[in-house]
């Protein structure tokens, strides 16, 4: 980092630097120069911006620090996963309590769950009993649940009554309907046959059989 920083401090190689800034291109660090860098840096290139305006190279003075820090990085990545492969075995070994502790602790998640439920909606916790209620059991039912049942009961008949009712209105208002569908020339009195001349039979003197 010192070389590079010292790179982009030298009033020499101003011409070809892009950016005063080290970057990072595959892991390793970078400066940003023009495409005429070849004329006063050597180095190598590790990509070019979309415009191809910048090109980021690693001078060669810093190749074997580069070096170093990927051999630095390797190494940790090993050392992680040896820690990770030991810590797995310790875990192997009670694998048994581990999963035992996991079961009582969701256990416990969904127990709590279900308090929490009951609370917020105010539930009630029913009574179960695995034998069939004596006959005297329902007659000595709490009084609140009597009369509920009662109220039930006298609901269920006031709406059977209802419809019942409904359903003879119905009936009723039918005839009536069809009679006010009727055509008002439908009420009209039956003309006996023959009464169309009448008019002319009393210019003549005449009476027609069955009309006054």
């Amino acid at each position: 980092m010192d070389r590079m920083s010292r790179i982009l401090r030298d009033s020499g190689a101003q011409n070809i630097i892009q950016d005063q800034v080290i970057t990072v291109r595959d892991d390793r660090y970078v400066m940003p120069l023009k495409p005429n860098f070849r004329q006063g840096i050597k180095g190598v290139v590790h990509g070019h911006s979309g415009s191809r305006a910048t090109v980021f190279v690693e001078p060669l003075e810093v190749v074997e620090q580069n070096n170093r820090l990927a051999e630095l990085r390797m190494e940790e990545r090993e050392e992680v996963e040896r820690v990770l492969r030991e810590l797995t075995g310790l875990l192997a070994r009670d694998a048994g309590g581990i999963g035992a502790t996991l079961d009582a602790a969701a256990g416990i998640d969904a127990i709590a769950a279900r308090a929490r439920f009951g609370t917020e909606y105010q539930g009630t916790v029913p009574e179960l009993s695995l034998t069939a209620p004596a006959a005297s059991s329902c007659r000595e039912a709490p009084a609140h649940h009597r009369k509920a049942a009662v109220r039930r009961d006298a609901e269920r008949r006031t709406e059977r009554h209802r419809s019942f009712r409904e359903r003879q209105d119905t009936d009723h208002q039918r005839p009536e309907r069809r009679r006010q569908d009727r055509h008002p020339q439908d009420d009209r009195p039956a003309v006996p046959h023959g009464a169309g001349r009448y008019s002319g039979d009393r210019r003549r003197g005449k009476r027609t059989p069955g009309l006054r």
